[in-house]
């Protein structure tokens, strides 16, 4: 037996082989103890969607949606908004380039670019502190598409604040959202939350653009799974995607004059 061989059969079975018996034990963990054990232990059920009275805390948003979409709009007026496909380069499911998004917090990583543009909103989130670690303003503009796709982290729900919402006559259900089976759209100062790690899609075929504040909101657990639930979520800061949406994210990294 060669040298050569003898090399290649210890880089194979002493380095290689447990890397790859550590990466499916974390991904057995990963499957078993948080997304399987998050969605039985849920304190506010399965999904797809959730009934936001269970979260009265959120209650400050709806009040103030005329005062935020104010601001959105003003700040619109004088800058131009990203395309998430220009924040996120990871993503497939963009929607044909009329997906503008201003992300405001990530996994608790504020944007300050974008949050100092938006002062009611930035108040009321800190307000809520960490129970909502993601934050941002959705516009999707008429004729766009996200085409289905699903999350991968069921620690958090996604809540969706309509604050402008155009008239579309239905059937068909021309402005809308699809999670799992079931199918919603929206209404203006009103909420929806459902888990995003069914697979989604959202579609706009009305005449006008379609803005939603957008949050994960931390899933209600207990014990144990709600401290697994916030170690994860810290961790989150660090991962190499949060990591580009801070330097990416920020409105003026858009706009050469702002």
């Amino acid at each position: 037996m060669g040298l050569s061989l003898l090399l290649d059969l210890f880089r194979r079975w002493v380095l290689v082989a447990p890397v790859g018996l550590i990466g499916l034990a974390l991904d057995y963990c990963y499957e078993k103890l948080l997304l399987e054990g998050f969605l039985r232990e849920s304190l506010v059920g399965p999904g797809p969607f959730f009934d936001p009275s269970e979260f009265p805390d959120l209650q400050t948003l709806q009040d103030h949606h005329h005062q935020i979409l104010e601001e959105v709009v003003s700040l619109r007026g004088s800058l131009k908004m990203p395309l998430l496909q220009n924040v996120d380069t990871t993503q497939e499911w963009e929607a044909d380039g009329r997906w503008e998004t201003l992300i405001l917090k990530v996994y608790n990583t504020e944007i300050e670019d974008n949050l100092r543009r938006l002062p009611t909103l930035r108040r009321l989130l800190e307000g809520l502190g960490g129970s909502v670690p993601t934050a941002m303003v959705s516009v999707l503009r008429p004729g766009g598409h996200i085409r289905p796709h699903f999350g991968y982290y069921n620690g958090v729900l996604r809540y969706h604040l309509g604050l402008l919402v155009p008239k579309a006559p239905e059937p068909p259900l021309r402005l809308g959202i699809r999670v799992g089976q079931r199918y919603a759209t929206w209404r203006l100062g009103q909420p929806l939350m459902f888990d995003d790690c069914y697979e989604h899609e959202v579609w706009n075929q009305s005449d006008g653009e379609r803005i939603v504040l957008f949050l994960d909101v931390v899933r209600p657990l207990p014990g144990i799974y709600a401290v697994i639930n916030s170690m994860f979520i810290f961790a989150m800061r660090f991962h190499p995607t949060v990591l580009g949406y801070k330097r990416r994210a920020p409105i003026s990294h858009h706009n050469a004059a702002a």
